[in-house]
């Protein structure tokens, strides 16, 4: 999935794009940061066909679930209302030309690449976000 191609099925969704920047991140999605003609920012989360399992499953590689947008949906809302941590607010969930993806909520900050790498890779940035990963996974756990 490249920029002009999600860039197209945004727009075939109905929603004008102004701007759309693929983000090299995300091992079940393909990612973009797209600003809509009237300035709102989202995030567009484009299922990728790669994550299959042996049963032509799309399947999450560290416990074997069932990959899907829904099971998205229901992570950012338990996260955000149970949790009481960041999450996006779903915007839309499309599927146009048998290609699901989501638009969400463009939340304030930056990627985790970006970050390690405006600290240069230093050792004690990435030990205090991975420090706070763990405060944050272990507050949506209780």
């Amino acid at each position: 999935m490249d920029e002009t191609r999600a860039a197209e099925l945004i727009t075939k969704s109905g929603y004008q794009v102004d701007n759309i920047t693929y983000v090299p991140e995300g091992q079940s999605h393909h990612v973009f940061l797209v600003t809509l003609k009237e300035g709102e920012e989202l995030v567009a989360k484009f299922e990728k066909n790669t994550k299959k399992g042996t049963d032509g499953v799309r399947r999450d590689f560290h416990y074997n679930g069932v990959l899907s947008l829904e099971r998205e949906i229901d992570i950012f809302m338990l996260v955000r209302e149970k949790a009481h941590l960041p999450a996006p607010k779903v915007k839309a969930i499309c599927a146009y030309e048998d290609q699901p993806f989501l638009l969400v909520e463009r939340m304030p900050g930056k990627t985790w690449a970006e970050y390690l790498r405006e600290q240069e890779y230093s050792l004690d940035a990435y030990l205090k976000s991975v420090t706070f990963l763990g405060e944050d996974i272990a507050q949506a756990q209780q």
